[in-house]
């Protein structure tokens, strides 16, 4: 008996530990062994910005697990990067994928399978900059080009890892900084604060933004959930009258999606007023232009809540919000014959950019098959707080309505004998607003 008791806890530590390996990529060979994807238990990100210095460092931290042997991928996109394994300095290297449609970091040091402590340490560049004796960082994604997750900023893990993240933030300044986050935050000092982001978060969840106080104009209310939650809702922007605008359509487009899909699914609703084009979605945080607001909060429910696993799994969620954005059509057939959206390279880290399009189309030729939303309201309820594949959602919308619908995603989202960029159809649609904007760095520095 006891020795049963013994090999069930190992199965069940095996089975939690590497919880989201399953989802990662397959490993591939690398010097003398195989480079692995790994999977980070918890991660706690020390950050001090030093703006009298233009300057500023970051120590990683994370214990992880390692299910073969290995040398462990992670990514980072400066090139700077110091490492220390188990205590013990270490190098690293980029490598690509075995079809070279990506890279990543590996470091050079052979692990075996089980637990190991990895620090790093780097700065923060992108995305920042300093003023007199102040800063003003933001970690803000995209999803349309790959190495534009947390990766730009900090050291992380691939969209497929889910962990626990905590960042202790410091300015070293004598002006008073805000921070503003999606996750649990609290103040321990002068220009000192916590950040605790749920355990389910990936790399595409983080939402942080600090900067001198007096910066934005400010806006904070209640919106009260069908679930009887009140829910503290932070609107800021450079632009006065546009806040109430922000503040007027967010309420409609919050009761909206509540009767449409269920109680809001976050404990905050940030809406940072940032651009005249464009914006970007996080769990309960969006950055974003008042004309994409609905956008984005669709993505609250699709896309940051049930989330997408990987850069082949993005296509769901940009489809379903461009088809939210028409007003829900209904098509006999879609307004193409065949598509590949989603059965890309599965190393592929970004979503297909005919998501919107080719996606929404798609999602109203479904409609006139089954009653979409009803079906996407329990798909909801199902997978929230969790990763999702294009299978699980054929498997679910299979299993609720009873049709057979395979046939359907294989030949118009995931006909992989379609190449190339259908030059006809993008032309034919291209009159279409695609919601999220690729800043450049200039760009985005002129907005911040």
């Amino acid at each position: 008996m006891t020795k049963l008791l013994a090999l069930f806890s190992m199965i069940i530590f095996s089975i939690s530990a590497f919880a989201n390996l399953h989802l990662a990529p397959p490993s591939f060979d690398y010097k003398d062994g195989k480079a692995v994807f790994m999977d980070i238990t918890e991660g706690n990100y020390d950050i001090k910005y030093y703006p009298s210095k233009f300057n500023s460092r970051v120590k990683t931290t994370w214990t992880v697990n390692i299910a073969e042997e290995g040398y462990p991928i992670f990514d980072f996109v400066p090139s700077r990067i110091g490492i220390k394994v188990n205590g013990q300095w270490a190098r690293f290297s980029s490598v690509d994928s075995p079809d070279k449609v990506t890279s990543y970091r590996v470091i050079n040091t052979k692990l075996k399978p089980g637990s190991h402590l990895i620090e790093l340490f780097t700065k923060v560049k992108r995305g920042t900059s300093y003023g007199y004796k102040s800063v003003n960082s933001g970690f803000f994604i995209k999803d349309l080009s790959e190495k534009k997750f947390l990766e730009k900023y900090v050291p992380a893990n691939l969209e497929f890892d889910q962990y626990p993240i905590t960042f202790n933030v410091k300015i070293y300044s004598k002006y008073k900084h805000k921070v503003v986050a999606n996750g649990a935050m609290r103040e321990t000092g002068w220009n000192s604060y916590t950040v605790k982001y749920p355990s389910w978060y990936s790399s595409s969840s983080i939402y942080f933004h600090t900067f001198k106080q007096g910066k934005y104009w400010w806006i904070q209310k209640d919106f009260k959930s069908i679930s009887g939650e009140t829910i503290p809702v932070t609107i800021y922007t450079k632009w006065f009258l546009s806040a109430d605008k922000f503040l007027t359509k967010a309420k409609k487009v919050f009761h909206e999606l509540e009767a449409d899909y269920g109680a809001y699914p976050h404990q905050q609703l940030i809406i940072y007023g940032m651009a005249p084009r464009g914006g970007m979605e996080y769990p309960g945080a969006t950055a974003t232009s008042l004309v994409s607001l609905g956008h984005e909060m669709f993505h609250f429910y699709f896309a940051k809540s049930v989330i997408p696993a990987n850069g082949n799994s993005g296509w769901m969620d940009e489809g379903l919000a461009s088809w939210r954005d028409k007003g829900y059509q209904r098509a006999d057939k879609p307004s193409y014959g065949a598509f590949n959206l989603g059965n890309h390279s599965v190393y592929k880290r970004n979503t297909d950019d005919n998501s919107y399009k080719v996606g929404r189309s798609f999602f109203a030729y479904l409609n006139s098959k089954i009653d979409l939303k009803v079906v996407l309201r329990d798909y909801f309820s199902e997978h929230k707080n969790s990763l999702v594949t294009t299978n699980n959602m054929i498997n679910f919308f299979e299993g609720n309505t009873g049709m057979a619908l395979r046939g359907d995603f294989d030949q118009y989202v995931l006909n992989s004998n379609v190449s190339g960029k259908r030059a006809n159809y993008v032309e034919k649609m291209s009159d279409e607003n695609i919601h999220h904007v690729d800043y450049t760095e200039e760009e985005l520095a002129e907005i911040l």
